[in-house]
């Protein structure tokens, strides 16, 4: 369902600003992971690219110059985060701009976010699912959103499992998040949502406002049909 032109335009401001930060590399430091923690271990496949490993899904703590912490997520399964040491060459891109032509997943992740961003990390299994939902929309290339089965699958976490799948299939029309992703290109990329800003008031529908010339004649209309009345009735 396509968006009113004044949500386009609500989420590329909120975009807009989260972007502002200057576009060379930064230095990030996962220091671990956001409470509260990893899961058991997750096996995932992909077909292409191909790849079958055993991970933890969960979020990361994350520290952007020594100082900006803030929950970030794992959206590139094929290279690794290192841990508790600081890389250099992370740049901060739109999601928008990460995804491209792939305008699908960029909606499907502000709408994932939009309903269980909320609650992602009040438990393991919730981190764990969310974890799983993205890496289900950022690589499946079946058509068809599967946790369980598809081009990207996931197994032996089957109530992170059922609890991602319970999300994806009920993705709303519309998306309250935006996000950004910082690249690398020798480290995992990490994706960082945010709320868009406040809804911008829509104009009433319906009839439209008569102008000050018709709401003028409006009320001298109704003064001319009073003086008459009273006339009628003195008459009387």
């Amino acid at each position: 369902m396509k968006q009113p032109l004044i949500n386009t335009l609500r989420t590329s401001l909120a975009l807009a600003l989260m972007a502002a930060l200057p576009a060379q590399a930064e230095p990030i430091l996962v220091t671990g992971w956001a409470s509260p923690g990893p899961t058991a271990v997750v096996r995932i496949t992909n077909t292409v690219p191909a790849i079958d490993s055993r991970v933890y899904a969960g979020a990361f703590a994350t520290t952007e110059s020594g100082s900006n912490t803030f929950a970030s997520w794992c959206i590139d399964i094929f290279q690794r985060t290192q841990i508790g040491t600081t890389v250099t060459n992370f740049s901060q891109v739109t999601g928008e701009a990460y995804f491209g032509t792939q305008a699908t997943r960029f909606d499907q992740l502000g709408q994932l976010a939009t309903l269980a961003y909320a609650d992602a990390l009040s438990s393991v299994t919730h981190a764990a699912a969310f974890q799983l939902a993205i890496w289900e929309i950022t690589n499946e290339t079946s058509g068809t959103l599967n946790v369980g089965g598809g081009s990207f699958k996931a197994s032996n976490a089957n109530d992170a499992m059922v609890l991602a799948q319970s999300w994806l299939d009920a993705l709303p029309d519309e998306s309250l998040y935006g996000f950004n992703v910082w690249a690398s290109s020798t480290h995992q990329d990490l994706v960082v949502f945010a709320a868009l800003p406040p809804r911008l008031p829509q104009p009433a529908q319906g009839v439209p406002e008569p102008g000050s010339l018709a709401l003028a004649a409006l009320g001298f209309g109704a003064l001319f049909a009073a003086r008459r009345r009273r006339s009628f009735s003195a008459a009387v």
